[in-house]
């Protein structure tokens, strides 16, 4: 049996089918009640990622791409290219994006698939950053999140650091710091 509300079919067979002026997507999803606020809210966050895609697509921030992994939007990979006059300018580093099913209400969890030396980014590639934890707000979007992790790479922030030792030595020594940056980013990121 089909249900339908404002171009967005849902079917109990766990398909959602989105249709918009460009074209109609399909995604699979856990089993939900049409009349529950769940499916309501999984709808809701297909048909903003999905205009959050087109709009990277159509205006891709500068130094940031991303996309859906497979078919799934809720699940999506982006590359970032190191800031220039940074010790990560030549590298490509590539990030994870998992949008909870009540996006954008609650942030995505971003993280570095891709080995950084920052003191802001932990060795599993964990970001420290408050956008994506207690100032995530409806009006972000991903690529403005691509474009903070960007500047994060270009002005850490030693004072709020998920790795201590790398802050300390970026406070001590910012040359050091730079040459094990540059380092680990010939070794992990250059493609």
């Amino acid at each position: 049996k089909w249900c339908c509300t404002t171009g967005i079919h849902y079917r109990e067979t766990s398909v959602v089918v989105c249709c918009d002026e460009d074209k109609t997507s399909v995604y699979c999803v856990q089993h939900l009640d049409w009349c529950s606020s769940q499916a309501a809210s999984v709808i809701m966050a297909l048909k903003r990622i999905n205009k959050e895609m087109r709009d990277l697509e159509r205006d891709p921030p500068g130094q940031c791409s991303a996309g859906p992994i497979g078919t799934d939007p809720f699940h999506c990979q982006a590359t970032i290219m190191g800031p220039e006059d940074t010790p990560y300018e030549g590298g490509l580093f590539d990030l994870r994006i998992d949008f909870p099913e009540d996006y954008p209400f609650q942030p995505p969890k971003v993280w570095f698939t891709t080995k950084i030396y920052h003191p802001n980014i932990s060795d599993r590639g964990s970001i420290c950053l408050d956008i994506l934890d207690k100032n995530w707000s409806p009006t972000l979007s991903i690529s403005k999140v691509l474009l903070t992790v960007c500047a994060l790479l270009t002005d850490p922030n030693p004072q709020d650091p998920w790795r201590a030792d790398i802050a300390d030595l970026y406070m001590r020594d910012k040359e050091q710091y730079e040459n094990e940056a540059r380092i680990w980013t010939q070794r992990y990121a250059s493609g």
